[in-house]
């Protein structure tokens, strides 16, 4: 790993230090929860979409299968 890399934390004292292995792998662990968080906030949406559309599917559907009926009752 990149000791560069890694963030400094600034104490109340205003001296920075590196901060504590476990801090950063909590911090990487958060960083992951949120990006899968977003990605299952993605997915809620794309299948919402795909609910809409199969509903407006069956909506279409149900008022053509209706349009039918009601032509074969008037002998069309």
């Amino acid at each position: 790993m990149n000791r560069e890399a890694e963030p400094k934390v600034a104490r109340r004292d205003g001296i920075d230090r590196e901060p504590p292995q476990d801090e950063l792998q909590e911090a990487r662990e958060v960083a992951t929860m949120f990006n899968e968080l977003k990605a299952l906030a993605d997915k809620h949406a794309e299948m919402h979409a795909d609910r809409a559309r199969l509903q407006a599917d069956v909506d279409r559907l149900t008022a053509e299968v209706e349009q039918a009926r009601r032509r074969r009752r008037m002998g069309g």
